[in-house]
């Protein structure tokens, strides 16, 4: 995290969670104290919707002006990467052309709302917004973390499932998330 801190204001990942709702979107809103944006800014991120409050109705074209660097899709009814991709509006998007869009995993809750797995969540983000800065360790974090929550030890597959790595592995760098 030491390293994180050190990523001067300009150079930090500019980031948006959004929840797909019916057909519209949801953007998680606020500062370092809101209930969604607190992972981005814990991962060293930027909120490009800090101005909104913390979860609001917004367009596709909204999206598109703030231009973010990393989209993350809260993993709802209808999250998936490729309304994304093939949306005409958001595929202009830096995250999008750059195919750096993820669904938020799933482990004992959803990622990206408050949690036991909220240490997790943060890895997870920082390791895809500075990849060349972080190690890889978010699988053996999730097995330590998991061991202690369940009493026993995931395995590879679980851990992939957790990561939706079927899903995910086709956006950017997200390999670093297989096991090795």
């Amino acid at each position: 995290r030491g390293s994180l801190r050190a990523v001067p204001e300009e150079k930090r990942t500019r980031a948006l969670i959004v929840t797909v709702t019916g057909a519209g979107l949801s953007a998680s809103g606020g500062d370092a104290s809101s209930t969604y944006s607190y992972h981005l800014y814990r991962a060293g991120g930027i909120n490009v919707a800090s101005a909104l409050p913390d979860f609001s109705a917004v367009s596709s074209e909204q999206v598109a002006s703030w231009n973010p660097d990393v989209l993350l899709v809260f993993n709802s009814q209808g999250a998936n990467l490729d309304r994304i991709y093939a949306d005409p509006v958001l595929s202009a998007t830096k995250a999008s052309r750059t195919r750096r869009v993820y669904i938020l995993p799933i482990g004992s809750h959803c990622w990206g709302s408050l949690g036991p797995e909220d240490p997790l969540v943060h890895t997870w983000m920082a390791e895809l917004f500075y990849p060349q800065r972080m190690d890889r360790s978010l699988r053996q974090r999730m097995r330590n973390a998991y061991e202690k929550m369940f009493g026993r030890r995931f395995t590879n597959q679980e851990l992939d499932e957790v990561l939706l790595m079927s899903t995910n592995s086709q956006s950017d760098g997200y390999e670093r998330f297989f096991p090795t």
